[in-house]
């Protein structure tokens, strides 16, 4: 049997991958968003020239500088084709989360942030 917080957090990440997040007692709304974030990117089967990885990177050091570990569980189907719209919201996200870093005076949180918001430009960026 799976502990509360276990079952629990296998819950928000079913939940994410139907498109909405559920905020549990004890988790900031900020957590939520950073691991909805992780997750969408996590998910998409396109590596954007390498950007999506440096992406993930920097979202998981503000998770860290939020005091919490993002992982992403991809399920049987693996990596899948995520819709550039879709990427767009997560970096959306991205900048809600890094407005409430930059109100909270957390600068190390808000520049991973907004080096994971210019990678995610980059990666949605046409190549030429």
């Amino acid at each position: 049997m799976a502990s509360a917080s276990t079952a629990t957090h296998l819950v928000v990440k079913r939940s994410i991958a139907y498109g909405f997040v559920i905020l549990y007692p004890g988790t900031s709304v900020e957590i939520a968003m950073l691991e909805h974030v992780y997750h969408t990117l996590s998910l998409s089967d396109n590596d954007y020239r390498g950007h999506r990885k440096h992406a993930l990177k920097d979202i998981g050091t503000a998770g860290r500088l939020f005091k919490t570990h993002l992982y992403a569980e991809l399920g049987p189907g693996g990596r899948q084709f995520v819709p550039d719209s879709q990427i767009r919201d997560a970096q959306r996200l991205l900048s809600r989360v890094g407005a409430s870093a930059a109100a909270r005076g957390n600068v190390k949180a808000l520049s991973a942030i907004r080096s994971a918001i210019e990678q995610i430009d980059l990666a949605l960026a046409p190549s030429t």
